[in-house]
């Protein structure tokens, strides 16, 4: 809303909603008392994230010169007050309309189309909810000292002079959204098919897949003492987990067995899954997003071509062949020891394997869920020092005079860009 104010300053208020993150299915657990025959047996929570929504705002001031340009000046301190005093009163109204607005009908076991499009519907409608509200509130009071613009996108917001002050002012990427979200999906479906019933004869297993190193930037002492810049490929881990065994037995006395059947899914995705190095290449032109975005496409395809694939080949239930899991004689049996024993260690059980993402796999190992806002720091913190590399990196090629002094404060190996 524009007013015109006939006094030589005026004052400008820029706000926008920023969308940080989508909606996601997520899993988390909690302890019930006199549930089962532990008081504290804990329960799977499947609900559902809603998306990251958060209000940036800007304040300037300006006057006129005799050219009619518009030049800069400190924004008067009554007037800055009442701007926040203005923004304070329309937290609060919006916060009192919420309650009345229409409840999600997004539910766990959802598609992710259905996902992104109540991504889309909660964004829109809290941008209409800003507009309107900030329209209610500004005519309650007469003459305001400043006047005020609702921009639609982060990019209008910027254009008209907007400031963000740093990465978590960065709008959410819809594509690596999509992509998160054909992950949380499936590892939603891998749950329900875990916790569902199972034959009394099946083992009921879980594994993730986890980048545990992104791309990474790597400077080492050289020959001569020279640096040598590198770009370090991205690397994964997988981790397995036992839901239910109904024959303790099974794995009970012979934690090789466990570990040779988890090994087992390690070679399943390993003859599935074509490793790709990394693409980059580093010059002068390279950027920290550049890291991201190899990063990204590297754990894209490690889901898709080995966990996905692995999870199926692995699965032994409903069809005719039984996945073998091979028990070790216990101490001082011999060959013509039990054959009831002896046929039970090497019989095969049927298996069911589900694969789940690295968040809902905490949960279910008794960990914490993460923060909502846990991927989106962890991948600003990872640009923040890939980007501190690369300048390193530029000043060391571009200028060998001005970065000889630096060099020689380096470890000898430094690495730019770890999840830490």
């Amino acid at each position: 809303m524009s007013y015109r104010r006939d006094n030589e300053t005026r004052s400008e208020l820029l706000v926008t909603n920023i969308l940080l993150d989508g909606s996601f299915p997520a899993l988390s657990s909690t302890c019930a008392e006199g549930q089962g025959s532990n008081k504290d047996e804990p329960l799977l929570l499947r609900h559902v994230d809603p998306p990251l929504i958060e209000t940036r705002f800007s304040i300037r001031s300006f006057r006129e010169n005799a050219r009619g340009r518009k030049v800069p000046v400190p924004v008067p301190t009554e007037t800055e007050e009442a701007m926040m005093k203005y923004l304070d009163t329309v937290e609060a109204s919006i916060k009192s309309l919420d309650k009345y607005a229409e409840p999600s009908k997004i539910q766990w076991g959802d598609s992710a189309a259905a996902f992104r499009e109540e991504t889309h519907r909660v964004y829109t409608r809290q941008q209409n909810l800003l507009r309107n509200t900030m329209d209610a509130v500004y005519i309650e009071e007469n003459k305001r000292p400043f006047t005020y613009r609702v921009h639609s996108t982060v990019d209008e917001f910027v254009d008209d002079g907007g400031e963000l002050l740093g990465r978590n002012d960065q709008s959410m990427d819809w594509t690596e959204y999509e992509e998160r979200l054909e992950r949380a999906v499936t590892s939603a479906q891998g749950v329900d098919a875990i916790c569902a019933a199972s034959s009394p004869d099946v083992l009921d297993m879980v594994f993730t897949t986890e980048v545990i190193q992104p791309t990474t930037l790597l400077a080492k002492t050289g020959e001569g003492e020279t640096m040598e810049w590198r770009v370090l490929d991205p690397k994964a881990t997988v981790a397995c987990l036992l839901i239910k065994d109904d024959f303790p037995e099974t794995f009970g006395n012979a934690p090789e067995a466990y570990e040779s059947y988890c090994q087992s899914i390690f070679e399943a995705m390993e003859n599935v899954y074509l490793r790709p190095g990394t693409n980059l290449e580093l010059g002068p032109a390279t950027t920290a997003e550049d890291f991201v975005q190899d990063t990204r496409r590297y754990e894209q395809s490690l889901v898709r071509q080995a966990a996905f694939a692995s999870a199926d080949l692995m699965s032994a239930t409903g069809r005719s062949q039984q996945t073998d899991v091979v028990l070790p004689r216990e101490k001082g049996k011999t060959n013509d020891d039990d054959a009831a024993q002896d046929s039970q260690a090497v019989n095969g059980r049927r298996v069911k394997v589900a694969w789940v993402d690295s968040s809902m796999f905490d949960v279910l190992t008794g960990q914490p869920s993460k923060e909502p806002h846990y991927y989106f720091n962890r991948i600003s913190k990872y640009e923040s020092s890939i980007e501190e590399g690369l300048d390193r990196m530029r000043k060391a090629l571009g200028d060998k005079g001005e970065e000889e002094n630096d060099v020689m404060v380096l470890p000898e190996r430094t690495v730019w860009g770890t999840w830490k």
